[in-house]
C-alpha cells in the first residue's frame, strides 16, 4: 500500500525506481535486524557456556578446600592455586562486559573468556588433575546443572553444550513417569528422616534443660523463646 502511493504522481520509470530503492532498504533493513537477532542469540549462548565452565571451577575450588571427595594431594592443590591466579585475568575481563559500548562489543569480550576459561579447565583436567579426579568433577559439574533446569536434559544439552539431544514423547513421558515415582519415595524417607530428627531434638533439649539452672533456663526463654520445662514435660508424654 505504501509503495502505491509513493508511484501515484510520478512516472511509470520513476515509480520503479522508488519500488526497487524501498525494496533495497527493506532487505538491508531485514538484514541488519537478522544480524543482530544472531548476535543476540550468540550472546546469550556463550553466556551459558562461560557460565558452565564458571560452574566447574566452583565445583573444583569446592573439592580442593572443602571436601576431599577427590582426595587431591598437596602438589595438585598448590597447583591449582597457581591456576585460580590466571583466572584473574577473566574477572578482569568480565568487568568489561558492565561497560561494553555495544553487542557486538560484548559478544567478542565473550569469545575471550571462553577461550581463556576452556584452555585453564584444559590445564587443570589434563595436567593436574589424575583421569578419575577429573571424570568425577564432571559428573558432578553435569548433576548441578541437571537439577538447576528440572532434570530437563535437553534444554541442558541445548544451553550448556550446543546440543540438540533429541527425547522422544515416548522417552519423556517414561522419564516422567520415573521421576513422579522417585519423588513419592522420596517424599516417604523425608518424612521419616524429619520425625526421626525431631524425635532426637526434643530428646536433645530435654536432657540439656536437666543441666541448666532456673535462671539460664529464663534467659533462654526470653530471648529464644524455648521453654525448656514445657519441652521436658513433652517428651516425657511421648
Amino acid at each position: 500500500m505504501i509503495m502505491y502511493c509513493l508511484s501515484v504522481d510520478f512516472s511509470y520509470g520513476e515509480a520503479v525506481n522508488i519500488r526497487f530503492l524501498s525494496i533495497v532498504i527493506l532487505l538491508a533493513t531485514c538484514t541488519t535486524v537478522s544480524a543482530q537477532d544472531n548476535l543476540v542469540e550468540k550472546e546469550k549462548q556463550l553466556s551459558y557456556e562461560v557460565n558452565r565452565i564458571q560452574t566447574f571451577f566452583m565445583i573444583a575450588q569446592d573439592n580442593f578446600f572443602s571436601s576431599d571427595q577427590i582426595e587431591v594431594t598437596k602438589n595438585q592443590t598448590e597447583q591449582f592455586k597457581e591456576l585460580l591466579k590466571k583466572r584473574e585475568f577473566v574477572h578482569e575481563t568480565m568487568n568489561g562486559l558492565a561497560v561494553a559500548s555495544s553487542i557486538q562489543e560484548r559478544v567478542e569480550l565473550l569469545r575471550v573468556i571462553k577461550a581463556k576459561l576452556t584452555s585453564l579447565r584444559s590445564e587443570l583436567t589434563e595436567d593436574i588433575l589424575l583421569p578419575h579426579q577429573s571424570i568425577i568433577l564432571l559428573h558432578r559439574e553435569f548433576s548441578d546443572l541437571l537439577q538447576a533446569l528440572d532434570g530437563n536434559y535437553e534444554l541442558v544439552f541445548e544451553r550448556y553444550f550446543g546440543e540438540k539431544f533429541g527425547l522422544t514423547q515416548d522417552q519423556k513421558a517414561r522419564i516422567e513417569e520415573v521421576e513422579l515415582d522417585s519423588d513419592e519415595k522420596a517424599k516417604i524417607v523425608i518424612a521419616k528422616y524429619q520425625a526421626e530428627m525431631r524425635k532426637i531434638r526434643a530428646e536433645r533439649r530435654s536432657k540439656v534443660s536437666k543441666i541448666f539452672t532456673a535462671r539460664q533456663k529464663q534467659l533462654i526463654q526470653k530471648y529464644s523463646g524455648v521453654d525448656f520445662d514445657q519441652v521436658q514435660s513433652s517428651t516425657k508424654e511421648k
